[in-house]
C-alpha cells in the first residue's frame, strides 16, 4: 500500500537518487534538498510503497493576489514506478492538503518539452498560464501551470 508522509532526512538519499534518474544533470543536488527542509513555508512528502521512497514532491507557500498558493518545487516518481498512478496518488494528497489550508491554487513550472508531464498535469486539471521564455539553464522555456482549487 502506498503511504505518503512527510520527508524525513533519512529518505534524502532515495529523493536525490530518483532525481538524478529523472532529471539527469537538471536535477537538484543533495544541499538543495537538505535546505528546503529547513525553510518557512516549505513542505516536503515522500511516498513509500513497502517502505521504498517512490516518490516525492516539494512545495512552497506562496501569496499571491488571490490569498495563499502552493508553488510545487520539484516532483518525481522513481522509474520503474511510472504509470501506475502513484504521481496521481501525489498530487490528490496535495490537493487535500491544500484545501485544508485554504491554498487556493496550485502552480508549477514545467519544461516546455516533457510531453509526458504536461499531458499529465493537464489531466489533473492544470492549465497552461503562460511561457517563462529560456528559463532552464539550457535556454529551455518553462510553462507556468496553475490548477484553482
Amino acid at each position: 500500500m502506498l503511504k505518503i508522509e512527510k520527508l524525513l532526512p533519512a529518505d534524502i538519499p532515495a529523493v536525490v537518487e530518483i532525481s538524478q534518474q529523472q532529471f539527469g544533470a537538471h536535477g537538484w543536488q543533495t544541499d538543495m534538498f537538505v535546505q528546503q527542509l529547513d525553510q518557512e513555508n516549505h513542505f516536503a512528502f515522500v511516498a513509500k510503497l513497502d517502505g521504498t521512497v517512490v516518490a516525492f514532491v516539494f512545495v512552497m507557500k506562496t501569496f499571491g493576489e488571490k490569498g495563499e498558493d502552493f508553488n510545487v518545487l520539484n516532483v518525481a516518481t522513481r522509474k520503474g514506478f511510472e504509470n501506475m498512478g502513484i504521481g496521481t496518488e501525489v498530487f490528490a494528497f496535495l490537493i487535500k492538503l491544500s484545501k485544508s489550508l485554504d491554498i487556493g491554487l496550485l502552480w508549477l513550472e514545467v519544461r516546455e518539452s516533457n510531453e509526458n508531464a504536461i499531458k499529465f498535469y493537464k489531466n489533473l486539471g492544470f492549465c497552461v498560464d503562460y511561457v517563462r521564455k529560456k528559463y532552464y539553464a539550457n535556454g529551455e522555456n518553462a510553462l507556468v501551470m496553475s490548477c484553482k482549487l
